[in-house]
């Protein structure tokens, strides 16, 4: 069986998780690699009032674990680009956590259970997006709102920083790259993403290297 990759694009709204990935498919097809997006499954309508809720990223957690291990059964694609996979589901729950909106031990086997080897070792990294409040609103072209301001930013971005010390510990040679996009361009930061990809698997660097 064909060893499929899954490369996750995690990180805050507006920070260009969709338009990097939909670059990063394209660069990859170009060059005659099967790839494809698996796009973030808490953008169904009928979820949306959930969102507020801890159970959401559990669910959006179940559903990236469904795609991963489906996806992996596939014959024709070699390169999956998660808009938002198991670290972002992480990173999340850790937030409800940090907050005391979720029991400790559930929040932590939840954690426990994205980092299940199974699924897990499939992810050859994270590349997490951040922007600042102010880019984010500009973006969106919206007022502030229920995740889009700067308290949220800020607390958000401590249980991020809480996730990658757990992984560190739990999955010490995982890689997670943080890319500030504020002063970027999509083609800028995916240029960064191929150069985390390329130091971990081969055939994104003969690609590189061409």
């Amino acid at each position: 069986m064909r060893t499929r990759r899954f490369i996750e694009l995690a990180g805050f709204p507006a920070a260009g998780k969709s338009s990097v990935a939909a670059l990063l498919a394209e660069w990859l097809c170009l060059r005659g690699i099967a790839a494809a997006i698996i796009t973030e499954p808490g953008s169904s309508p009928q979820v949306q009032p959930l969102k507020a809720d801890w159970d959401f990223n559990a669910w959006t957690l179940c559903k990236t674990v469904e795609n991963i291990l489906e996806r992996d059964l596939l014959q024709d694609v070699d390169y999956f680009i998660l808009d938002r996979g198991l670290v972002d589901a992480m990173w999340w729950l850790r937030s409800f956590e940090d907050r005391g909106q979720i029991n400790c031990s559930t929040a932590r086997c939840l954690r426990a259970f994205a980092r299940t080897p199974r699924w897990f070792n499939k992810q050859l990294c994270t590349i997490a997006l951040r922007d600042r409040i102010g880019t984010a609103l500009v973006r969106r072209r919206q007022d502030v709102g229920r995740i889009v301001n700067a308290q949220t930013f800020d607390a958000l971005w401590d249980s991020y920083y809480g996730v990658v010390a757990e992984l560190a510990v739990e999955a010490p040679t995982y890689r997670i790259q943080v890319i500030d996009t504020d002063t970027l361009t999509p083609a800028d930061v995916l240029d960064r993403t191929l150069a985390v990809a390329s130091s971990l698997d081969h055939t994104i660097a003969e690609q590189m290297s061409r």
